[in-house]
């Protein structure tokens, strides 16, 4: 048996047991990539020249730069997210080279969130040459995706109240879809957008102007109505951004909202609307789609956002009972009651094997 108190080490820091079986993630996947970190960085040494070659001709790097970070990025991010989007694509998707170097708009839109579900063995079912002319069906599969964390990840319910709890939630989101999605949109435009802009992947100048961006590859071409402002604007993740958090981020959100409208004067309107990017994003905020579709974008957190700043909107006196769970996941699938047996079995055979896996570690100590 793992003494209490035993450690095993992950990318960031360390778990215990106890810690680990309280994760919400697949621990066992996150527990194997220390030591597939090392692999990889042993590749990345022996490549290291040519990797410095590499990124400091494209960045137009030297030894000497820096990175501060300052306000003045917010008229850089304007820059970037108006430039990308000021030419409507006619799908949802990404884009490809093939083996002539025709560039084509026939790659399903890879984000980082996609990936990730993917990489911990979870099926999205939306395959690699799937694109969508239609908004809808790609929120729906969105919603699929979270349905299908719940079906596929041996952890994802602690007990039966909590995969209640998740399943009317997920049963609620799609209900809720025709209210924050725009049908006047849903054939497009789509714009093209940085899907996992933070800021460790943006380089800026002693004038705190944005020079290079880096980590590319989620970009995708989505629906006009999710082009939102990044919500680490305060340096809080997205289910921390309550009370007095809350009127920080949107006095933020104002100010970009700002600084935006007044750089897209020299940017057109969005063809087919007449419609400013701005205007789209402060109908978001007005209506609350802000929060929906970083909901859909966000397997892990859609649950508290769901809490924090959905269902206020709908019904702000009223607390979302465990009643209203039992009610509702019902209509979650036609047999819920055999998913709840099936994932409770499969919990309790991821904590043995997660138990196992400390057992094993310390006896080697």
């Amino acid at each position: 048996m793992a003494r209490q108190g035993f450690t095993l080490p992950l990318l960031r820091g360390t778990t215990t047991l106890e810690s680990a079986l309280e994760q919400e993630e697949d621990m066992l996947i996150d527990l194997g990539y220390p030591e597939q970190r090392i692999e990889f960085f042993v590749s990345l040494y022996s490549s290291r020249d040519d990797i410095e070659n590499i990124a400091s001709y494209h960045l137009g790097l030297c030894p000497s730069d820096t990175c501060p970070w300052k306000p003045r990025v917010l008229w850089g991010l304007s820059r970037i997210m108006l430039s990308l989007s000021r030419t409507p694509l006619p799908r949802i998707g990404s884009w490809t080279l093939d083996t002539n170097g025709i560039l084509q708009l026939s790659n399903r839109p890879l984000t980082l969130r996609l990936h990730q579900l993917e990489n911990a063995g979870i099926a999205t079912n939306i395959g690699r040459s799937l694109t969508y002319s239609t908004a809808d069906a790609y929120y729906l599969d969105l919603l699929s995706c979270h349905d299908s964390r719940i079906r596929y990840q041996p952890n994802s319910l602690s007990d039966a109240d909590d995969g209640r709890a998740q399943m009317a939630r997920l049963t609620i989101m799609q209900a809720l879809l025709p209210h924050f999605a725009n049908r006047e949109l849903r054939e497009g435009p789509f714009l093209y957008r940085l899907t996992d802009l933070h800021p460790s992947n943006i380089f800026v100048d002693n004038n705190w102007d944005i020079k290079f961006v880096v980590d590319l590859e989620w970009a995708c071409s989505l629906p006009a109505e999710t082009l939102r402002p990044p919500y680490w604007l305060t340096g809080r993740s997205i289910d921390d951004l309550t009370g007095e958090h809350l009127d920080t981020f949107r006095q933020a959100y104002e100010e970009f909202m700002d600084v935006c409208k007044e750089e897209e004067k020299s940017f057109p309107r969005i063809t087919n609307t007449c419609l400013y990017r701005t205007e789209l994003m402060g109908k978001g905020w007005q209506i609350g789609n802000f929060w929906y579709f970083q909901a859909l974008d966000s397997p892990k957190g859609l649950f508290n956002l769901f809490h924090q700043h959905i269902h206020p909107i709908f019904a702000s006196a009223h607390r979302v009972s465990s009643d209203f769970s039992r009610v509702v996941s019902d209509y979650w699938a036609a047999n819920v009651e055999e998913v709840i047996a099936a994932k409770l079995r499969d919990k309790e055979d991821y904590d043995n094997k997660l138990s196992q896996r400390f057992k094993d570690a310390a006896a080697h100590i």
